[in-house]
């Protein structure tokens, strides 16, 4: 819900209320300006300054005038017809796009959230990494998913709870431009939002800790004590493994859950499936993976996602309990989702169940996760913007920085007859002159027919009632 589109304007989303201080000194220098800014966008979901009620008229003008809080625009949405799973594409400034998750909960909904758009890491079992490396997202577009996603849940619940009256369909309710960003009134402010939690998880498109800094900045804002509040314990970051980023985070003291993605027991069989394996050996993963665990306390999540024929055998499984007994960890397996390009397959319910009985004695915490969305290619490593899934890297929809609606409606449209000059000339000519033959004098014409359904006098199509001719000139009387 944007204030403006216009480029001139600065926006202050992905900024802590000393950034917005600073940033709008000119205009306000009232320090708990900020701050009230700060609560309206993040605690009350607010996107409009002119719906900030307790700043002045004047400011939320100035305000408008020269800044902006701009969220990521959506160009479809995709919902499973087996679970309360919602996929999102958004379009960013840049006309770059990303794909988030909405993964519905009993008590908390997920928020599956991206941090770069593609991924340089290229992991054989995952969609996103055939795309290739394009960009890092900025703590303003990683924050603008969540706020993006929360609106999103809010509707979503509502029309869940919502009686539906003369056999009408949720799906018939809900459209990509009841989503998309808009104008605010007063009857869609923030203070209609429930106050339920949600569960933030860096599962999407790339590798978040190859974004640090962004990723780091967005968690702290996420976790201001006057805006989203979402705690520690609520937030996931899941890792290909970078051990220098492991302990740094570790170090940063947000309380956050690390999610390592292991897929593999042997570095040779990771440097397969994970290239970044060659760069950071398996020895100084689970070094860095230990060292955050004792650091802030909290158990290590070894997400292990079981390929056919690869990785599934009892020896892997006998292999994975020797790392797990090292480290405080649980472990959640997960069958592989296909996906367009990957020419991996899952396991078949033998092997998994096989696999599973060598861990569950031996392992500490086992969980063989249900993939929800893979229906809806949404699920773990499923996520791809292009439209070119043979050719990786390439993405034919930005390349040609045309939007697809825009491009269906080029493709259906029919151009126009032109009209010759003469023929437009006596069209106009002949209408004249029928005006002229109804009223039986030039000038404005009177249409003496009664409207259908209508009774009394004859509607008059002139404004000003008829009045007798005078004449100007001597000797002459009406």
């Amino acid at each position: 819900m944007q204030v403006t589109t216009s480029r001139k304007h600065k926006d202050i989303l992905g900024l802590d209320p000393q950034e917005i201080a600073a940033l709008i000194e000119p205009v306000s220098p009232k320090t708990y300006t900020s701050r009230q800014i700060f609560g309206w966008v993040y605690a009350k979901g607010v996107y409009d300054f002119y719906c900030m009620h307790n700043l002045s008229k004047p400011l939320r003008r100035a305000l408008s005038s020269k800044f902006t809080i701009r969220l990521p625009a959506l160009v479809r949405s995709v919902s499973s017809h087996r679970e309360r799973v919602s996929k999102y594409l958004l379009s960013l400034s840049d006309r770059s796009s990303i794909e988030c998750v909405l993964i519905g909960m009993r008590d908390k909904d997920t928020f599956c959230v991206s941090t770069q758009v593609g991924c340089r890491f290229g992991c054989a079992f995952c969609a996103t990494g055939r795309m290739g490396f394009e960009r890092n997202l900025s703590a303003s577009e990683i924050l603008g998913q969540v706020l993006f996603l929360r609106s999103a849940s809010e509707r979503d619940r509502q029309l869940v709870q919502r009686p539906f009256l003369d056999g009408a369909r949720p799906d018939k309710l809900k459209s990509a431009e009841d989503e998309s960003p808009g104008r605010q009134d007063e009857s869609s402010l923030a203070p209609t939002l429930s106050p339920r939690g949600f569960n933030v998880v860096f599962m999407g498109m790339g590798e978040p800790l190859d974004n640090y800094e962004n990723t780091v900045k967005a968690i702290r804002i996420m976790q201001h004590p006057d805006g989203l509040a979402i705690g520690g314990r609520r937030i996931t970051v899941s890792t290909c493994g970078i051990p220098a980023k492991i302990k740094r985070l570790a170090r940063e003291d947000l309380g956050v859950g690390l999610a390592l993605s292991l897929n593999a027991t042997t570095d040779e069989l990771r440097t397969k499936l994970t290239p970044a394996g060659r760069q950071f050996p398996l020895k100084r993963v689970l070094e860095a993976t230990r060292y955050f665990a004792e650091k802030s306390g909290r158990r290590i999540t070894l997400e292990y996602v079981l390929i056919a024929g690869i990785n599934d055998r009892p020896s892997d499984a006998k292999r994975l309990v020797s790392i797990a007994s090292s480290l405080p960890c649980k472990i959640n397996l997960i069958a592989l989702n296909s996906s367009p390009g990957v020419k991996l397959e899952p396991p078949s319910d033998e092997a998994v169940r096989r696999f599973v009985q060598v861990l569950y004695p031996r392992a500490p915490t086992v969980t063989l996760r249900k993939s929800k969305g893979s229906d809806i290619m949404a699920a773990c490593g499923q996520l791809r913007t292009d439209i070119a899934p043979d050719k990786p890297g390439v993405d034919k929809r930005r390349r040609e920085k045309v939007p697809e609606r825009a491009r269906s409606r080029a493709r259906t449209h029919t151009p126009r007859r032109r009209t010759e000059p003469n023929k437009r000339r006596g069209r106009a000519r002949g209408e004249r002159e029928d005006r002229q033959a109804r009223t039986g004098r030039r000038g404005r014409a009177t249409d003496n027919r009664r409207a259908p359904g209508r009774t009394g006098a004859p509607h008059r199509t002139s404004k000003r009632p008829p009045t007798a001719r005078t004449s100007t000139r001597r000797g002459r009387s009406p």
